[in-house]
């Protein structure tokens, strides 16, 4: 591998850890994680099966997790105008794919659904990323 590829592979290592450090509060830490498979994943950036089928594990899990997990929670007021009071409504919080998860307050909804989803979603993606991709001729 000519030195220009290597030099260029950590360079866009390099951008997306800067990427992700300038948009920590909001996107970033999903850029320090494709940044983070791509060092676990450089020594086999020559055999492409391995790569591809790592980077997929990766990215797999990323998606699976992302789509799943809740990530806003809105709570509605409502009271009695003669008392002033009402009763304590449900916190609910839902995730990109309309998934709802409610509790009462103060409540922390469950990552474990999207723990589950975001593995099976990175085991069907780096499975099919092996199937596909053509083993390296010697």
């Amino acid at each position: 591998m000519p030195v220009m590829d290597g030099f260029r592979y950590w360079l866009r290592v390099v951008l997306l850890v800067g990427i992700g450090f300038v948009t920590i509060f909001s996107v970033g830490w999903y850029f320090w994680f494709i940044a983070v498979a791509l060092v676990v994943l450089s020594p086999f950036r020559s055999r492409p099966r391995i790569f591809r089928s790592g980077m997929a594990l990766f990215a797999g899990f990323l998606i699976g997790y992302v789509l799943v997990a809740p990530w806003g929670c809105s709570q509605t007021m409502s009271f009695d105008p003669t008392t002033g009071r009402g009763p304590p409504s449900p916190v609910i919080c839902t995730s990109p794919v309309g998934i709802e998860y409610s509790g009462p307050a103060p409540f922390n909804p469950s990552q474990t659904p999207a723990l589950i989803v975001g593995g099976v979603t990175a085991i069907v993606a780096s499975m099919t990323a092996w199937i596909v991709t053509k083993p390296a001729s010697n």
